[in-house]
């Protein structure tokens, strides 16, 4: 059976989202009234657009998805794919996170599989997530703190 989870979206990734806007925006009329070449005005509306649209993106299209022998990761264009048998602990993630993050929060849980992997996931249904893993994998050890 095939359960999805949208990856949550907190403070911090909306403040980049309306940031990257105000950065696009501003720029383009400033430099619009201070009569810039138009070939200048394009290439900054060009780079500052397809990021913006790359921040979109991973908006719309970041989820964790539970098939029968394995956990998927989308994240944007990259996905990751995780056996439940090589889980071993789930861990909260509180602390500003620096290993592999398919995330659109600064704060998640951690999945630690193999023997030294592990990758940060913030889901919105957090404990339904961790409930459905270890429906999947009793065996993983859980470390998670009271919120």
């Amino acid at each position: 059976m095939k359960v999805e989870f949208k990856s949550r979206l907190d403070w911090f990734m909306k403040s980049a989202l309306v940031l990257m806007v105000i950065a696009t925006v501003v720029p383009i009329y400033w430099m619009k009234i201070d009569n810039e070449p138009f070939y200048s005005l394009l290439i900054y509306a060009l780079i500052m657009g397809i990021t913006l649209l790359f921040m979109i993106h991973l908006v719309f299209t970041s989820r964790y998805i539970f098939e029968d022998e394995k956990l998927i990761c989308k994240f944007g264009f990259f996905k990751k794919e995780i056996e439940y048998s090589q889980i071993r602990k789930i861990e909260s993630g509180t602390q500003i996170y620096a290993g592999w993050k398919m995330a659109l929060a600064l704060k998640g849980i951690i999945i630690h599989y193999n023997r030294f992997d592990d990758l940060l996931v913030s889901p919105e249904e957090q404990d339904r997530f961790i409930e459905e893993l270890k429906k999947r994998n009793p065996q993983i050890e859980l470390q998670l703190k009271s919120k």
